[in-house]
């Protein structure tokens, strides 16, 4: 260590403390390490199924994102980085051995206790929601009529993407099952005494089930999902009157409610490159704003217009997803995603409350913003370029 640095340590300890610096460097791998690895995986992890069971056959056309395909592939086989390319031929791109294999390692479809093996039809590139789906169709032949069946979905979740979920309609006897599989939800069955999934019989109502899962994913989606938290954190590590906290949190929830519920009716429509640069772009912005701003009025108005774009990011996650319960669906996620956020404000709000009142906060919070707005200015690059 030289004179330099050690002079800028006992500049610093005397500035903040000792107990600061060391608050400091935990935040920084915190806000720093942590999301550039989270940013580095794959992040586009929804899927989606139609199944269509007629007689003694069940088709089902599996829609996966080619890029979730090739980790997949790359995870396999000892072969160099696999990079999926929409304009090459598609018997190139897709290798059918490969996705035989992913299918009988992932997806398991059974009736009257025979499993049978898929016949693959083909794969084929198709747009949905606009984005490029992998279309995988395959054909299950049982030697009886089918009374019953269970799908035991398991692609992914072990040893690739945790976070993959796959939004599935299920057509049997002249009517639909909507569900989603999820690492906690891989199995659904349905008998002639009613649905079952897992290992708990679900004895409730499908509109019921919808609000249970919808909010489950409404609350996940803002735990996991690190850009939302850090615009959160943005907005409210920046001392405010109580009053103050509660309209900007209330005006962010109208932001994304609105955009959510227009994105989702495909009123609006603006496709994911535009929506995410944007929301990183957002968390720049309220960062810098903390750092040269001493006190802000109307944070609510901020937070009210970030909260659109936000939304229309929220919409992203369940494009296509509604099915049956569209309005009680997406009324759940919302739900969901006021929980996750409560949630988060209710752990940081005492912490900045109580932080503030120490004569040194503005350093702290000077620094943890320049850490926040790094990080955004990193996925602006890498969303707007990669």
């Amino acid at each position: 260590m030289n004179k330099w640095e050690e002079k800028m340590i006992v500049i610093l300890n005397g500035m903040l403390g000792k107990r600061l610096v060391k608050c400091l460097l935990s935040l920084w791998l915190l806000v720093v390490i942590w999301p550039v690895h989270s940013a580095s995986a794959h992040m586009a992890t929804t899927g989606y199924s139609d199944v269509t069971i007629d007689n003694s056959t069940i088709r089902y056309q599996l829609y996966l994102d080619p890029e979730e395909y090739a980790q997949w592939l790359d995870s396999k086989s000892n072969k160099s980085t696999y990079v999926f390319d929409p304009a090459a031929p598609q018997q190139s791109a897709w290798k059918i051995d490969d996705v035989q294999r992913m299918i009988t390692e992932g997806l398991f479809v059974n009736s009257a206790n025979v499993t049978e093996s898929a016949t693959l039809q083909g794969v084929t590139l198709k747009q949905r929601e606009n984005r490029s789906y992998m279309m995988i169709d395959l054909v299950y032949d049982f030697p009886d009529a089918i009374q019953d069946y269970a799908i035991n979905y398991e692609l992914f979740f072990d040893d690739l993407d945790p976070q993959h979920q796959n939004f599935t309609k299920i057509h049997y006897k002249g009517s639909s099952v909507d569900m989603i599989f999820n690492k906690d939800h891989r199995l659904v069955a349905e008998e002639a005494e009613g649905m079952k999934s897992g290992n708990r019989s679900l004895m409730l109502p499908d509109w019921l089930v919808s609000i249970v899962e919808y909010i489950g994913i409404g609350v996940h989606h803002i735990w996991t999902g690190i850009d939302h938290l850090l615009f959160v954190t943005a907005l409210i590590i920046l001392p405010q009157r109580k009053r103050d906290y509660l309209k900007t949190l209330t005006a962010f929830t109208i932001g994304h409610s609105i955009t959510l519920i227009l994105a989702s009716l495909k009123i609006v429509n603006i496709p994911s490159s535009v929506v995410e640069p944007l929301i990183a772009l957002s968390i720049v912005y309220v960062a810098v704003e903390n750092i040269w701003l001493r006190k802000i009025n109307k944070r609510w108005a901020l937070s009210l217009g970030f909260g659109l774009i936000h939304g229309l990011g929220f919409a992203e996650v369940l494009r296509d997803a509604f099915l049956n319960h569209f309005i009680l669906s997406i009324f759940s996620f919302n739900v969901g995603v006021e929980i996750g956020q409560i949630g988060v404000w209710l752990v940081l709000l005492p912490i900045v409350v109580f932080a503030s009142k120490w004569r040194n906060y503005r350093y702290a919070l000077g620094i943890a913003s320049g850490l926040i707005a790094l990080m955004g200015a990193i996925w602006v690059v890498e969303r707007t370029l990669l």
